[in-house]
C-alpha cells in the first residue's frame, strides 16, 4: 500500500458484517438477551422518562449507564443499509482494495472475537 498512488487510503473491514453479527456472539457469551435497537432505545430513553430528577440523580444515572452521555446520536443515528451503525458512512474500499489484493480477502469471524473482547473486558 505504501506505493500506491492514491493519496487517501480507507483501512477498515472490506467485507462489513452488521452489527448482529457481533453482538449475537457477545450476548451469548455474557448469556444476555438480545434486544432490537428501537427497544434498547427505548428502555434507554425510559431511564431518562420515569424519574422527574433532579441534576445530582442525572449524573447518578450516567455514571451507572455511560450511554446516556450519547442519548443525542442514538436518537439520531442512521441505521440505513449503507451505514455503519450508530450512523456511521461506510467508507469505500475500492482503492485500498487495489492496492492491496490480499485486503479483500480478509475474513473476520465474529464469534472468536466476540469471545476475545468479552474475556479482555
Amino acid at each position: 500500500m505504501r506505493n500506491s498512488s492514491e493519496p487517501i487510503l480507507h483501512l477498515c473491514n472490506p467485507n462489513p458484517l452488521p452489527w448482529r453479527a457481533y453482538l449475537e456472539p457477545i450476548a451469548n457469551e455474557l448469556n444476555v438477551p438480545l434486544v432490537t435497537y428501537n427497544v434498547w432505545l427505548a428502555r434507554l430513553e425510559a431511564i431518562l422518562i420515569n424519574d422527574n430528577s433532579k441534576h445530582d440523580a442525572d449524573v447518578e444515572k450516567v455514571q451507572q449507564n455511560p450511554a446516556l452521555h450519547l442519548m443525542d446520536m442514538w436518537r439520531n443515528a442512521d441505521l440505513g443499509e449503507d451505514m455503519e451503525p450508530p450512523g456511521i458512512v461506510r467508507l469505500d474500499m475500492t482503492k485500498a482494495n487495489k492496492a492491496s489484493p490480499s485486503l479483500e480477502g480478509v475474513r473476520l469471524n465474529p464469534a472468536d472475537l466476540a469471545k476475545r473482547w468479552v474475556r479482555a473486558w
